[in-house]
């Protein structure tokens, strides 16, 4: 990937916390097969955020409301809230990701 450099956006977003996210339908499905039922409509304030190596990109843990655990979710399966000031770097972060994922580089 050589757009949006991770480390500077994990370090952005850092001073920018916290990050307001709603799931994407995929995340929501892929949690319900397991049990884990999850609202669409519902914003999650993500307060970490890590790298994840080649394979995981940068990675969340969100919380959930009302529960003890939390998830460890990719950024490619977020969607930021319009109003989050680095919304356009994230983005486009999401679509490099996504596309390097595509074309199979890990």
């Amino acid at each position: 990937m050589d757009g949006v450099n991770a480390m500077d956006l994990i370090k952005e977003i850092n001073d920018h916390l916290p990050l307001p996210v709603y799931l994407t339908d995929r995340l929501i499905k892929t949690f319900w097969k397991k049990g884990i039922f999850l609202d669409k409509k519902e914003k999650y304030n993500v307060e970490i955020v890590e790298d994840a190596g080649l394979e995981g990109g940068i990675s969340f843990v969100l919380p959930i409301k009302d529960s003890k655990e939390v998830l460890f979710v990719s950024i490619s399966y977020l969607k930021i809230d319009p109003n989050y000031p680095l919304k356009d770097k994230i983005i486009e972060y999401q679509k490099e990701r996504i596309n390097f994922l595509k074309k199979g580089k890990i």
